[in-house]
């Protein structure tokens, strides 16, 4: 009788799933987040204390026995939300005198909710400067395995630089090119992803403010073709190109000169634990003129760790900009410093710039910033 107590006990023990661990996940991304499903619990009448023999748990928290017969639930629900803020010191000099001051630089918060890994909703909204203002709002399904499509409000799969995600910038501002691509819009995207051997791959196709709702950068609708490779190593190239199909119907509309006829863009760089290096061009012409707006951006990061056990890591980066449009060229050079505790979690920059825009002096700034989230 002993005996079978103590088989019923090792073998109770051994059926506890051990808690599962938070795992980071990237925000703005366009994968989706998929969880295991609970494993419903045995029951005695199930249990054969002579052949049945504590189990090792696996990696991803299972310690399910391999010779259990049961039915696995769909994966549940996956709700991700993150937040953060940026605050910061600045300080502007120019030839006409100084300016400084405190700054909120953004609040935001992403919400993203799927369903068994084939269907979901993504929120983006912003608190900048105390205005509320939703950024991206978009549905999305899985149409098969590898493609999905989304409609909503997004980002426009353009310029490389603004596709990524803010809270992951080198740098406090975005390089200058990204003023001569297309930003956001409502439109539809379907996109499709594929895993070879060495590499990952993906493309996209959107149609960006077919409905003519937005009144900003894009106005009208343009066709945007999008792709990306990524090799196990950290090399990525990145190209893209957006056409205008609605000429006539946005050439009725004000402000036109800002909006982008066609718009090519390629990028390349390399992204490991270690660095970061990113160069990218870009080439945009406005639905007023013939001549094509150029941009071009180069910047780079290092990243060495000072404190593995509490995640501090300190990170030199730079970069150099440049603008040319037709009322003159843009140049801006930027050099600092990040530290970074428990991850991305809470981010210190101390950073300088120097800048000369068409038309405008010299302009030095000094910023100190902290960027905390959750």
């Amino acid at each position: 009788m002993l005996h079978l107590l103590a088989a019923l006990t090792l073998t109770s023990a051994g059926a506890t799933p051990l808690p599962e661990t938070e795992s980071e996940t990237e925000s703005e991304t366009e994968s989706e987040t998929e969880t295991d499903g609970e494993i419903e619990p045995e029951t005695d009448a199930e249990i054969e204390p002579e052949t049945h023999a504590e189990t090792e748990p696996s990696h991803d928290g299972d310690d399910t026995p391999a010779q259990a017969d049961f039915d696995v639930p769909d994966p549940p629900d996956a709700i991700d939300l993150h937040m953060w803020a940026r605050a910061g010191y600045e300080i502007r000099l120019t030839e006409n005198g100084e300016e400084h001051g405190p700054y909120l630089g953004m609040a935001r918060l992403k919400a993203r909710l799927d369903h068994q890994d084939r269907y979901g909703v993504y929120m983006h909204i912003s608190g900048d400067g105390g205005e509320l203002q939703i950024l991206d709002a978009e549905a999305h399904a899985r149409l098969a395995p590898g493609v999905k499509i989304a409609a909503g409000r997004m980002k426009a799969p353009i310029s490389h630089d603004f596709l990524v995600p803010v809270e992951k910038m080198l740098l406090p501002t975005r390089a200058l090119l990204t003023r001569l691509a297309p930003r956001r819009a409502v439109g539809v995207q379907v996109t499709g992803t594929r895993d070879f051997e060495r590499f990952d791959g993906r493309a996209r196709v959107a149609l960006m403010d077919p409905l003519r709702v937005e009144v900003d950068d894009l106005g009208g609708a343009q066709l945007v073709l999008q792709g990306d490779l990524h090799w196990e190593t950290g090399l990525f190239l990145h190209g893209a190109g957006a056409f205008w199909i609605h000429e006539k119907a946005a050439a009725e509309r004000d402000g036109i000169e800002d909006v982008m006829n066609e718009s090519l863009d390629f990028a390349v760089g390399f992204d490991d634990e270690h660095w970061t290096l990113h160069a990218e061009g870009l080439l945009a012409r406005p639905l007023a003129d013939t001549a094509w707006h150029k941009g071009a951006t180069i910047m780079a990061g290092h990243r060495m760790e000072l404190d593995h056990e509490h995640h501090l890591t300190l990170e030199p980066v730079m970069a150099v900009d440049l603008r040319d449009r037709i009322d003159g060229s843009h140049v801006r050079g930027s050099a600092g410093v990040n530290l970074h505790e428990d991850g991305w979690h809470l981010l210190q920059t101390f950073a300088y710039e120097v800048e000369r825009a068409p038309d405008a002096p010299l302009e030095h700034r000094i910023v100190v910033q902290i960027q905390a989230g959750l």
